[in-house]
């Protein structure tokens, strides 16, 4: 919805965060005028925003929230976000005004650890980041038990080329194609300086007809097309 700043000399939105590093994005629509207007977006008393022109339109801005220190003034994790339109005109002024929409607080993932624990119960929600489902045509992942031939515990992720294609074919009663993909993402909100992902794979590919590729942001970086050094029961990290 919109939040009218028309009315009065000054308007102030505010939003506390309690802990953790976020992002917060929102859409803004300023028809301001220097000197008689402008909109000031503050955090913690610190401008990370300022309008003083009309504008082209709405406009988008996003910023990063550090978790406790930077832009904390009070040292408990607690941000103040604010916005402020000053106005100097004319009481019956009807034509400057400030429009505020879809705002959004994103708090950062933090340290992510995929346990076996979480594996376990991932049915109820206890990796809400990890998203194994999959469209119609398409393979998926699965949870799977494999004893000491985990890399580390006893569960892991996998997918296999006879489970992508009896999905691929899945309604038909019959073998029609022999193509398909398992996806599996994990969504993720990095902080200031980015993160390290840390995995391990086993696989046993036959190139060039099986490939295993990982990506970020919809990038690969990494394509795997065949067992390690030969070896279908190495692990790599």
């Amino acid at each position: 919805g919109n939040v009218d700043s028309d009315d009065d000399d000054t308007k102030r939105l505010r939003q506390v965060l309690e802990e953790g590093g976020a992002y917060i994005t929102f859409y803004v629509y300023a028809t301001v005028v220097h000197p008689l207007d402008t909109l000031e977006f503050r955090v913690n008393d610190k401008i990370l925003g300022y309008w003083h022109d009309p504008g082209n339109g709405w406009e988008r801005i996003s910023a990063y929230i550090p978790p406790g220190d930077g832009l904390d003034y009070d040292g408990d994790g607690r941000h103040e976000l604010s916005w402020k339109y000053n106005y100097f005109g004319k009481r019956d002024s009807d034509e400057d005004s400030v429009r505020l929409d879809d705002l959004t607080i994103e708090a950062t993932t933090g340290e992510l650890i995929v346990t076996d624990q979480k594996l376990e119960h991932v049915e109820h929600g206890t990796l809400p980041a990890l998203n194994m489902r999959h469209p119609s045509g398409n393979g998926g992942w699965e949870v799977l038990n494999e004893g000491d031939g985990a890399y580390d515990g006893y569960l892991v992720l996998g997918a296999s080329t006879r489970k992508v294609i009896i999905d691929a074919n899945s309604g038909s009663g019959t073998i029609d194609t022999f193509r398909g993909s398992a996806v599996m993402s994990l969504t993720i909100v990095t902080g200031e300086f980015g993160g390290t992902l840390r995995f391990s794979t086993k696989v046993d590919l036959l190139t060039p007809i099986d490939v295993l590729e990982v990506g970020v942001d919809g990038l690969a970086v990494l394509a795997v097309t065949g067992s390690y050094d030969g070896d279908s029961d190495y692990w790599e990290t």
